[in-house]
């Protein structure tokens, strides 16, 4: 693909107080112009998924597939730089509430030149707009929700687990109608513990991490718990046990 006009990003005002304390950083800004990379009509409801590169699959490159729902066939596809997507990982993708960004992970294989990464996509265009890195082992997954206020908001997590990420940068939340700088999140520091996957309540004010104990070797002997965070304050306001291996969370009326 066309990497279009780059523009350093220690030039422009993106890095927030959120990020400095997470250690997010915006490696690059990019012009993701040019002609939409997939049809669409009025009223068309669209399906976007992701192709990555690990546990058995045969693909080399981290990409991002869009599907007409109605139809069921696949209309558009990324073509990024090899440099970032070549050999990388994702463990999913999101999609802005407005349409407007896609993003996609992609965890860097060893010796990659580029570190881990997520590249956040024009939604119509599919080239990259920007390239956001955590500073920490892997970015792992992000959802989108809104809050309590009614804003759109996008959350991030890292591969927190400790004997298999030990630089995890816990959890942050991305602003997508603000450049997606960083509005909140916490570290395994605050956390006091390694996050693994947080869903958000539907007040949009609180959500829920899941909590395992931070070692394969004694995962399985030792309780993990879920964490209730208030996003108001970033706080966790109540830690609830759980055996053994918490790993997911849903919401029911």
């Amino acid at each position: 693909g066309d990497a279009g006009s780059v523009a350093q990003a220690q030039q422009d005002t993106w890095t927030t107080e959120a990020a400095r304390k997470q250690g997010v950083q915006l490696i690059e800004t990019r012009d993701p112009g040019g002609s939409p990379a997939f049809p669409v009509q009025a009223g068309d409801l669209l399906f976007f998924t992701n192709s990555g590169t690990s546990f058995g699959a045969t693909n080399t490159i981290n990409s991002v597939i869009v599907v007409n729902a109605k139809t069921r066939k696949p209309i558009g596809m990324t073509d990024l730089e090899l440099e970032w997507t070549q050999g990388f990982v994702s463990h999913g993708m999101g999609v802005s509430p407005d349409g407007r960004y896609v993003y996609l992970p992609g965890q860097a294989p060893r010796n990659a030149k580029n570190p881990s990464s997520i590249l956040v996509l024009d939604g119509r265009t599919l080239k990259i707009r920007q390239i956001i890195a955590s500073g920490g082992e892997r970015p792992h997954h992000v959802k989108n929700f809104r809050d309590w206020t009614g804003k759109d908001r996008v959350l991030f997590e890292d591969f927190n687990w400790t004997n298999n990420a030990p630089n995890g940068k816990g959890f942050f939340v991305l602003d997508p109608e603000d450049n997606n700088k960083v509005f909140g999140g916490m570290t395994p520091g605050e956390l006091r513990g390694n996050p693994y996957s947080g869903f958000t309540a539907p007040d949009g004010r609180y959500v829920y991490y899941t909590m395992p104990a931070p070692d394969h070797s004694i995962r399985v002997a030792t309780e993990g718990w879920l964490a209730k965070i208030d996003m108001q304050t970033w706080k966790v306001v109540q830690h609830i046990p759980m055996h053994r291996y918490p790993i997911w969370t849903v919401f029911t009326r």
